[in-house]
């Protein structure tokens, strides 16, 4: 179970790091050469991109729920399901998540479940097989100029999905309508507790 949590905390958290690194106001101390805030390349509104920013990867879709993704896992070898092995619940929090490691040009994946239904999917593809640039060139062709971008990520986005690319080779496809449903769930826990230390200090 701690290794399951470790996992679920490695996904989301890289998730989570994304979105705070999006919103973060840029810093002075930041150094050249390391992470800095991402530029926008251009404004979302006057982005054309080739094709719609997609929710889904092979036969898998976000949204998808719990039995539907294991069974299209199941068909599909380029990930390496093992099964109900692969599948791990978190008791704490009550989602599920599906971690697998490929035998080739997928490393891992893992998918994350909110509400029992899939909102992202995390892929680290194997950099002896595939480059970077082979595939940030391509997803430029298909949906144009990434809406932000910086020398550790690449970002594109619509109203209902985000596509990242970040380095060294990592891809994620992320419903933002669940993601941000959880942050604001996070924020309401966060201040609930504070309210209820709060009581719990005065209450002396």
């Amino acid at each position: 179970m701690n290794y399951a949590k470790n996992c679920m905390a490695l996904a989301l958290g890289g998730v989570l790091h994304m979105q705070s690194y999006l919103c973060s106001s840029p810093s002075p101390s930041r150094g050249a050469g390391g992470a800095r805030m991402l530029a926008t390349v251009t404004p979302l509104s006057q982005t054309h991109s080739l094709e719609k920013i997609p929710a889904v990867y092979r036969a898998l879709s976000l949204g998808m729920g719990v039995t539907e993704v294991k069974e299209a896992l199941k068909k599909d070898s380029i990930f390496g399901y093992r099964g109900e092995r692969d599948v791990s619940l978190l008791m704490s929090e009550n989602r599920i998540l599906i971690e697998t490691t490929g035998p080739h040009f997928i490393a891992r994946s893992w998918f994350q479940f909110y509400r029992d239904r899939l909102y992202a999917m995390t892929f680290k593809l194997n950099t002896d097989a595939i480059d970077y640039y082979s595939v940030y060139e391509n997803l430029c062709k298909k949906y144009g100029e990434p809406h932000k971008l910086s020398p550790r990520v690449a970002l594109w986005e619509d109203a209902s999905t985000r596509l990242v690319l970040e380095r060294p080779l990592i891809i994620k496809y992320i419903d933002i309508r669940a993601f941000n449903e959880q942050l604001s769930a996070r924020d309401t826990q966060k201040s609930n507790a504070e309210k209820d230390r709060k009581r719990f200090v005065q209450g002396f």
